[in-house]
């Protein structure tokens, strides 16, 4: 649901509904409102979800790449810089992606 709301750009809702959450979120949830975040270039309420996940010992590579995008977008090199310098400091990589295509052949 924070994810549905964050990509509408229903901000507010989404921190409603975290609030009210009757445990405390998991890094995924901050990840999807980060998501949110950088669709609308919300800078402001990226910093308020870096500072949610810095309470989360678990926090994978997606969290700061994407925090360093939203900053690099903005013009906010600095904090883009200190995010990929964060997660070197606590040796988290970046797994690249990749895909496959299986194609199925017919005969004639």
């Amino acid at each position: 649901m924070v994810d549905l709301l964050s990509r509408a750009g229903s901000f507010e809702e989404a921190e409603r509904l975290l609030e009210q959450m009757p445990i405390q979120p998991i890094v995924t949830v901050w990840g999807t409102l980060l998501n949110g975040c950088k669709i609308y270039e919300n800078v402001d309420l990226a910093d308020q979800v870096r500072s949610h996940t810095r309470e989360v010992e678990t926090v994978g590579s997606g969290v700061y790449v994407l925090l360093s995008n939203i900053y690099a977008r903005a013009g906010k090199w600095e904090e883009a810089k200190m995010a990929r310098e964060l997660m070197k400091h606590k040796s988290i990589v970046k797994i690249l992606g990749h895909s496959t295509v299986e194609i199925k052949l017919s005969t004639s």
